[in-house]
Order: structure tokens, then sequence, then C-alpha cells
């Protein structure tokens, strides 16, 4: 049930944009489905598209900053990573016994990247919920914490597989399915905010 004022949001400019990160994340699922193939026309065609529907995602968080300032720290974070992702490759391609260290400092950049992005992301869309729908605020707030969890199980695992191999491999797996249920999740989320908002206007 919708509250029975006007919120101080743009309903309308969430409504479409939000739908569009939809979208976007569907083009990125799928354009990583090119991306394990073993041809490497299909892999180069598959990591174009996501790379563009990354910069893309980054771009419309930009456009929603106007709404909650979190909206602009996500977008430079998800930016900043696609832009890392290309140059890297752009560098093995050139310098490929670079390849190692690069892809090291690579996979650490835009890790620490991706889970700032998706903090700052989750907590716009909790905070601009919280004008149109509480329920909606809470499933995203609650998003985060499930995200938390799996990013310190995966942290869990590498440290004990140091020690306890077969531990350590079962908390990873753990993790992992947790990450993909939290993946999907988003995904809903992300469909849900669009429809509710739509359906306030």
């Amino acid at each position: 049930m919708y509250q029975d004022y006007r919120p101080s949001v743009d309903i309308k400019l969430l409504a479409k944009w939000i739908g569009v990160l939809f979208w976007l994340t569907i083009v990125s699922i799928v354009a990583g489905l090119f991306t394990g193939n073993n041809s490497d026309e299909l892999y180069g065609i598959g990591w174009l598209i996501r790379a563009g529907a990354d910069l893309a995602y980054g771009i419309v968080l930009l456009r929603l900053a106007s709404e909650d300032e979190s909206y602009r720290r996500s977008g430079i974070c998800v930016i900043l990573c696609a832009a890392i992702g290309i140059v890297s490759t752009a560098m093995n391609v050139a310098i490929p016994g670079a390849g190692i260290m690069l892809g090291m400092i690579a996979v650490i950049l835009t890790a620490v990247l991706d889970i700032a992005g998706e903090y700052y992301e989750f907590k716009a869309h909790a905070g601009v919920m919280s004008y149109v729908s509480q329920m909606m605020s809470d499933k995203w707030e609650r998003l985060w914490k499930w995200k938390l969890w799996t990013m310190l199980g995966m942290l869990a695992a590498v440290i004990v597989s140091i020690l306890i191999s077969v531990i350590g491999v079962f908390i990873a797996l753990v993790a992992g399915i947790g990450t993909l249920v939290v993946s999907i999740m988003k995904i809903v989320y992300l469909r849900q905010t669009a429809k509710t908002l739509e359906g306030y206007e």
C-alpha cells in the first residue's frame, strides 16, 4: 500500500532508469555466456557487449544521482571497474609479458570497486524506495547484508583453504551458491522496484 503523499523523489525518472538497469543486467548476463565459450570470436563479442553494458550501467547510475548521492558514487565505481577491465585487456594484448602482474592488480582493484559499487547502489535503491515502499526499501537493505555475508564467506574460504583445503572448498562452494542467489535476487528486486515505481505514477 502506498503512502498518501507525494514522495520527494522523481518517480518517473526512477521508474524509467531502474527499468533500464534491469535490462542492462540481463544483457550483461547473456554476454557472460558468450565469454564462457571456447570460440575466440564469440568470446570477443561477449566481452565487448558486456563491457559496453557495464559502462552503460554506470552512466545510468550517474543519471540517477539527482535522486540520491549514493547513485553517483556507485556509478563512478562501476565505470572505473569497467574501464580497468578494458585497459588491462588492451595492455595484455599489447604487452603479453605483463599479463600476470597486470592481471593481479586489475583483479584486486575491480574487486574493491565492485564491492563499493554494489554497496552504494543497494544503499541508493533502499534510500529512494523508503519514500515509496518501505517493504521494497527493506528488501534492498537485507540484500546488501546477504551480499556482505557471501563476500566474507569467500574470504574465509581462502584463509581456511590454506590450513584445511577440504573445508575451504566447502565454504567456497556455499559462498558461491550464496553469491549466485544474491545476483538473482538483485535482478528480481530491480524489476520489482521498477514495477512498484511505475504503479505509483
